[in-house]
C-alpha cells in the first residue's frame, strides 16, 4: 500500500502509527476511534532507531517495519504488533552492517501476500529485497 512519508494509516486494524521522518529517535502509536478520534498508546524508541523514514505494516497487521536513515550504520528495525491494543515492541534489527545495500534506507514496501519486503536506499542507490517469515516477522535479504 503506497503511504505518505512517515505516515501509516491502517484502517482495517483501527490503528494509526506515525514516525517523525528524520527527526528523533522514536515512533509513535495511536489508536483510531470513530467516536473520540486519535488516542495515543505509546511512543516507542530504540538505540538503533533514528531519523524513522518510513514505516510499513505487514498486511496480517502483526509486524511493523521502520526504515532508520541516519543511524549510521542504517537499518530496518522490525517491530511486533499486538493486534489487540497496538502496542509495539522491538523484534529485530536488519543493518547496512549486514546488507550494505541498506546505506541510506528511506522506503518500504510490502508484498500483497506478506511474503516479501522491499527497500529502497538513497546512499547506496539500491533496492534490496527479503524474504519475510510471517510467524516471526523476520528478515532474510535476497538481493
Amino acid at each position: 500500500m503506497p503511504i505518505e512519508v512517515g505516515l501509516n494509516w491502517v484502517i482495517r486494524y483501527a490503528a494509526i502509527v506515525i514516525a517523525p521522518g528524520m527527526v528523533g529517535r522514536r515512533l509513535m502509536a495511536f489508536w483510531f476511534g470513530l467516536v473520540r478520534g486519535a488516542n495515543h498508546i505509546q511512543t516507542v524508541t530504540h538505540a538503533a532507531l533514528v531519523g524513522p523514514y518510513d514505516i510499513v505494516i505487514s498486511p496480517d497487521g502483526k509486524y511493523l517495519y521502520a526504515a532508520s536513515y541516519g543511524s549510521n550504520p542504517d537499518n530496518i528495525i522490525v517491530f511486533a504488533r499486538n493486534a489487540q491494543n497496538g502496542q509495539l515492541s522491538y523484534a529485530s534489527t536488519i543493518s547496512q552492517n549486514d546488507v550494505p545495500g541498506l546505506a541510506g534506507v528511506f522506503r518500504l514496501d510490502i508484498s500483497a501476500d506478506g511474503n516479501t519486503l522491499y527497500s529502497a536506499s538513497y546512499d547506496s542507490d539500491n533496492v534490496s529485497t527479503f524474504q519475510r517469515n510471517p510467524a516471526t516477522g523476520a528478515l532474510s535479504f535476497l538481493g
